[in-house]
């Protein structure tokens, strides 16, 4: 018997827990007035300041609706405990995470078709001045035609308002300039650091940073993802290239855009007539203290 959430939103019913995070909780619900299944991410946590930025948020997601690659927004609120609430389209197939754990990394080709599209996505965006400050392979996710649609624009702002500043950014994703400390640096060439840190994530399986050691700290992480060098993909110069320049720890030396960012991964994809399996032939090391360059 599932066990249905009363979320006190008029028009939906059938209300259950689909995902939660830092500070929102998405649930699947079903919507009386249009007869379908919705999504309702529903933000727990926020401080009055992060209140008064959603309203001022929910403007901003508006002027990313009708984007192909963007999740729709629909309605959005406040529950009848007074938590704000967004109602998006309901993408059954969940998100690249998702695809990942279940599947395990993908082929480069495949990698880079779920990629692109979302480059075009945070191109429009940032041509309208508005930065994600969130892409991570959790953010991304499939329709039923297998196209993918970036979520969250505008919600991450909406955290980083928040007095829990530890929750305001997903580690693994995140550029270097995210600790740079005082004034925020990031900006477009953020998010595509971000994308391309994706990109690494679901051609590996795992972040370009990521450590099996379960001592491993925050604080080493974060070292890691400002000082040292980017582990190997594979041997293939072109890739390297790309992810050289994408990952690169200084802002100036990335792609300024999203279309020097799709220029530069398509550029990096090999002749049509060379063989390739669907997935990853091996993982990229754990990290142990070595520089990445060096390894095997």
């Amino acid at each position: 018997m599932v066990d249905w959430v009363d979320l006190g939103i008029e028009g939906l019913s059938e209300c259950k827990e689909i995902g939660s995070g830092g500070f929102a909780t998405v649930y699947a619900a079903w919507d009386e007035r249009f007869g379908r299944t919705v999504a309702v991410k529903v933000l727990y946590n926020l401080d009055d300041g992060g209140r008064r930025r959603f309203e001022r948020e929910q403007l901003t997601m508006g002027r990313m609706d009708g984007h192909p690659n963007v999740v729709t927004p629909h309605s959005s609120g406040y529950t009848g405990m007074g938590y704000p609430y967004l109602v998006m389209e309901y993408l059954a197939k969940g998100s690249l995470a998702n695809l990942i754990a279940d599947e395990g990394p993908l082929g480069w080709k495949e990698a880079v078709e779920y990629i692109l599209p979302v480059a075009d996505a945070l191109g429009h965006g940032h041509s309208q001045g508005i930065v994600h400050r969130d892409v991570k392979p959790e953010n991304i996710l499939l329709g039923t035609s297998g196209v993918t649609k970036l979520a969250d624009f505008g919600i991450a702002s909406i955290r980083e308002a928040t007095s829990t500043q530890v929750r305001a950014f997903s580690l693994a994703h995140s550029p270097p300039e995210t600790f740079s400390g005082g004034t925020d640096r990031r900006d477009e060439r953020s998010d595509l650091y971000s994308l391309a840190s994706t990109l690494f994530t679901i051609v590996t399986g795992k972040p370009p940073f990521h450590s099996n050691d379960p001592n491993d700290s925050q604080l080493a992480y974060i070292v890691r993802i400002a000082e040292h060098d980017i582990p190997m993909v594979d041997n293939r110069p072109e890739r390297l290239a790309f992810f050289a320049s994408a990952l690169a720890k200084k802002p100036e030396h990335r792609p300024r855009t999203a279309a020097q960012f799709v220029e530069r991964l398509e550029a990096s994809l090999h002749p049509p007539d060379e063989p390739e399996d669907r997935r990853a032939p091996s993982l990229p090391p754990a990290y142990d203290g070595k520089d990445w360059w060096d390894q095997e």
